[in-house]
């Protein structure tokens, strides 16, 4: 869906027929956020702190060394970057621009809580206001 914008319009019908006030998140960058909004969703643009980026934006393949990011500090200064600045820095180390309406965090990577509070305390510093998706403006 990412990519393919059959399976993006497939699940945005889905969604539109379930319940048109539900709430799309998608990859940065990708067209299934400019196909769901299109379609009349309300869809935001999510960036991931604890993976890390292709040059393309996509996320890198859990199976490749370096997909899934450790380091709390480092997520946290690379979160700051993404809200902040709309730019993400790649595997390979290139800056891309990305938009940055919701930031997730898996639960299943080691160290996700204090990832969280990390990036919590760091983006409220900067003078981020964080508040729920359904009060994002449209």
């Amino acid at each position: 869906m990412v990519v393919n914008e059959k399976i993006a319009k497939t699940i945005c019908e889905a969604i539109l027929e379930y319940d048109s006030n539900l709430i799309l998140l998608a990859l940065s960058g990708s067209k299934w956020v400019k196909t769901a909004k299109e379609m009349g969703l309300k869809a935001y643009n999510e960036i991931f702190a604890d993976r890390a980026l292709n040059d393309d934006g996509s996320l890198v393949s859990r199976s490749k060394e370096g997909s899934v990011l450790h380091d709390v500090n480092e997520v946290a200064d690379r979160s700051n970057q993404m809200v902040i600045e709309g730019i993400a820095t790649t595997i390979s180390g290139n800056e891309i621009e990305v938009e940055a309406d919701s930031l997730c965090i898996h639960g299943d990577t080691p160290g996700a809580v204090q990832m969280a509070m990390n990036i919590n305390n760091t983006l409220k510093s900067a003078g981020v206001e964080i508040i729920p998706l359904q009060n994002i403006a449209s």
